[in-house]
């Protein structure tokens, strides 16, 4: 019967060679049928299972005929007990059977070549077929009581050779952290009822709201820093004052107090992190000298500018590495506050009426908010037809009324003579102006 097999299991290229030269390249489950010839490559090997339940293994590089004489054992004493053996299992068992029967069996010569060293030779004879199988290079043989041998492989065996570059002197993990890194400094203004860092001059004890507390912001913040740690900080220097924060003395800060041009900066906080809260209180009302001329006020000036307060902050360290920022307060001007005032000359009478448009000393109710800056009249003009244009007010400036005649003093102070012969029942209507020391 003839035999066909299957391939069981491939790796690497094994190809299949028909008589004719056909080559095809096998893969597991593949139908390999009689006359062709198996051959693998280097990197090949291959199983196949025969239709008698014959089972054939080729190594690397080798290569079998499926003809009759090939696929015959080659066992001469027991041929039946070989050719019956299957797999691995069977081989072993048809060995021992062999051996039993006959003494002078040879398994070496019996059964096939072993992966290793090259073929039996056809008539088995001495001279190996050259296209046996070599399995590979050197077999070594160690000794049971002797277990020590030097290999002789056909490749070099070079030992790792592998050194450590010398240590640094000093290993920076982070080279923020270099020891002369300079200190940082943040600068966060305080909160104000006009915004950020701005107070008001209205708070201020003679201001037009000295209960509203508006000369005063609060929540500011300075926050220090240093790469090499807080430790490292020397000095920390606001406006003019220094201080020595050396050996962890950061918290000594709290409770100073600064002076500035306009106000005082007070640190009321230290989180213990590097950062301080402060305070600034304005304690005097700032005159705009854009409103003025040779320290009087003067309205023709320019629009106003606003004042400001500013605190220079240097902090320092240990190295010499510094870092500056700036505390800047803006100071809201506050503005006076005229309010219209009445005099009456019971009728027939024409004696003067006197008063005041700023302290209302004649007490019609119409007093003046002077404001942090204080305020003066600065100008006078009669409403009436016949009445006096607008005229600059000076140490005792007197205009004409439809009716009379007003002189009026820069603190306010007034006097006013009805004309003989004008009728009762009349007004006359004259418009100050009330200007502060910034010319407001």
């Amino acid at each position: 019967m003839a035999k066909f097999g299957i391939v069981k299991f491939v790796t690497g290229v094994v190809k299949a060679v028909s008589a004719n030269g056909v080559e095809r390249v096998l893969h597991t489950g593949d139908k390999v049928l009689p006359d062709e010839v198996i051959v693998t490559a280097d990197n090949g090997n291959v199983v196949i299972e025969f239709n008698d339940g014959m089972t054939m293994d080729l190594g690397r590089n080798q290569q079998a005929a499926l003809n009759e004489d090939a696929l015959v054992h080659q066992n001469p004493v027991e041929p039946a007990a070989v050719q019956a053996a299957t797999g691995l299992h069977g081989e072993v068992a048809a060995v021992q059977q062999a051996l039993l029967l006959d003494a002078d069996f040879d398994p070496n010569k019996a059964l096939r070549a072993t992966a290793a060293g090259e073929a039996q030779a056809a008539d088995d004879s001495a001279e190996p077929r050259p296209e046996g199988n070599k399995g590979h290079g050197a077999v070594f043989v160690v000794e049971y009581n002797d277990p020590t041998s030097q290999p002789d492989s056909g490749y070099d065996t070079i030992g790792i050779n592998f050194g450590f570059p010398p240590p640094m002197d000093v290993l920076i993990l982070n080279p923020a952290l270099a020891s002369d890194a300079p200190p940082f400094l943040e600068i966060a203004p305080p909160d104000g009822q006009g915004g950020p860092g701005v107070v008001h001059e209205k708070g201020l004890p003679n201001g037009s709201d000295p209960t509203s507390n508006a000369h005063i912001v609060s929540g500011g913040k300075i926050t220090v820093g240093d790469p090499n740690g807080l430790s490292d900080i020397k000095t920390i220097t606001i406006g003019n004052q220094t201080f020595d924060v050396g050996g962890n003395k950061l918290p000594t800060l709290v409770g100073q107090t600064i002076p500035g041009t306009h106000g005082t900066i007070t640190i009321t906080d230290y989180d213990g992190k590097g950062t301080y809260t402060y305070t600034y209180t304005l304690t005097e009302n700032v005159v705009d000298d854009f409103h003025t001329t040779n320290g009087n006020p003067d309205p023709g000036q320019n629009p106003d500018v606003p004042e400001n307060d500013g605190f220079h902050v240097t902090v320092s360290d240990k190295t010499g590495g510094r870092a500056e920022g700036d505390i800047t307060i803006r100071i809201a001007d506050d503005v006076p506050t005229a309010v219209n005032d009445t005099d009456t000359i019971p009728g027939g009478s024409f004696d003067p009426a006197t008063g005041n448009v700023i302290t209302d000393a004649e007490g019609d109710g119409g007093a003046d908010t002077q404001g942090a800056d204080g305020a003066t009249v600065t100008a006078i003009a009669g409403n009436n037809p016949g009445g006096s244009a607008l005229t600059p007010v000076g140490g005792g400036t007197t205009v004409n009324g439809q009716y009379g005649q007003l002189t009026i003093n820069a603190d306010g102070s007034y006097s006013y003579s009805r004309s003989a012969g004008t009728p009762g029942g009349v007004s006359d209507v004259f418009t100050y102006t009330l200007t502060d020391a910034d010319g407001r």
